[in-house]
């Protein structure tokens, strides 16, 4: 827990609310993912790794940059900058019990 605190405090968290518009598509039972974003940036919780598939039409800006976070370590996992436009599928790098992952998306513009 103390990894995804340092994930959490590590921007300005108090921007941080709910958005799972984020999400162009979700799963659901165990699999259900959670958005939330703030000023410049958004977490994408993924309690069984998998993948997230990201509105990139809903973030306010012409690019962005992802990166797999892993709780359990506080490791991080580059994934690449990309347009942000359309639908945008991050596969994250395990999946399974036990392999949850945060998307972390940055944006600047």
């Amino acid at each position: 827990m103390r990894h995804l605190k340092a994930l959490i405090e590590s921007r300005p968290y108090l921007s941080l609310a709910p958005a799972q518009e984020l999400l162009a598509s979700n799963l659901t039972g165990a699999s259900y993912r959670v958005a939330a974003r703030g000023d410049g940036y958004a977490y994408i919780y993924c309690p069984s790794g998998l993948y997230v598939e990201a509105d990139g039409d809903v973030i306010p800006a012409s690019s962005v940059e992802a990166s797999w976070y892993d709780p359990r370590t506080g490791a991080r996992t580059p994934a690449g900058i990309r347009d942000a436009s359309g639908k945008l599928r991050y596969d994250a790098p395990s999946s399974g019990r036990g392999c949850d992952w945060v998307l972390t998306l940055e944006w600047t513009d």
